[in-house]
């Protein structure tokens, strides 16, 4: 069916790759280096249509050497150890056992109260909550965010990113331009604020794939290079 969608996880760049909004590999053939000098343009840069893709050592490029600047693609900083020094972290079950605890007060009659389990996710959706995915139809496109329209793409860069959120229950969906994915009356738009009509319900569809279906009922198709909403249950 063309409305069973993959997410996949999608890169985490680097500062770098950040500035220039797609990653190092989609600059590395024989003849274009990634080099964030592009940020402020200069001679054979855009290359491959990527802002930090630059052409380099043959015609009107040879005197760019197809190997990038010192500096330019340095690796991520690294990451402190969180914990910090052992000796300023509190022993917290020995806290516990030193603390006197109070007797338990006794009372006339016992209530029972029934805890309410609020509504969740599935699990294999919530292990994606606060990560990069491309959400990608049957024939390998992806959903993409361009200036708030929706479209699909073969690219896998900046703009073809989603980050996954937990919205009570559903799910979500932020492009990296800050804008969600929302059923708007039975439309799929982009919308800059969260609402009832952001949320979607990403359930299984079986073979690697998944359903996500709008506060319409109506669920999310992307094929032919269209995207759209259509009734659950019924056909491309």
């Amino acid at each position: 069916t063309d409305r069973g969608l993959t997410l996949i996880l999608g890169p985490v760049l680097n500062p770098q790759e950040a500035q220039c909004g797609h990653d190092e590999g989609a600059c590395l053939t024989s003849h274009t280096i990634f080099t964030t000098d592009c940020l402020n343009g200069g001679l054979g840069c855009m290359a491959l249509g990527k802002r930090c893709c630059r052409f380099c050592g043959s015609g009107s490029y040879a005197s760019i050497p197809c190997a990038a600047p010192v500096g330019s693609q340095s690796a991520p900083p690294g990451r402190p150890d969180s914990a910090g020094p052992t000796a300023d972290v509190p022993n917290v079950e020995r806290m516990a056992e030193s603390t006197p605890r109070p007797e338990p007060a006794t009372t006339a009659a016992t209530t029972t109260t029934t805890a309410t389990t609020p509504p969740q996710a599935p699990s294999f959706v919530r292990e994606l909550f606060g990560k990069h995915v491309f959400i990608m139809s049957h024939d390998g496109e992806r959903l993409d965010n361009l200036n708030g329209m929706l479209r699909l793409s073969s690219n896998a860069d900046f703009e073809e990113r989603w980050t996954l959120t937990d919205a009570g229950g559903a799910v979500f969906f932020t492009s990296d331009l800050g804008q969600h994915l929302s059923d708007t009356n039975g439309q799929a738009q982009m919308s800059d604020n969260k609402s009832a009509w952001v949320g979607w319900t990403v359930s299984d569809a079986g073979d690697g794939k998944v359903f996500i279906t709008g506060g319409s009922g109506r669920q999310l198709s992307a094929a032919g290079g269209r995207v759209q909403l259509f009734d659950d249950g019924g056909g491309d």
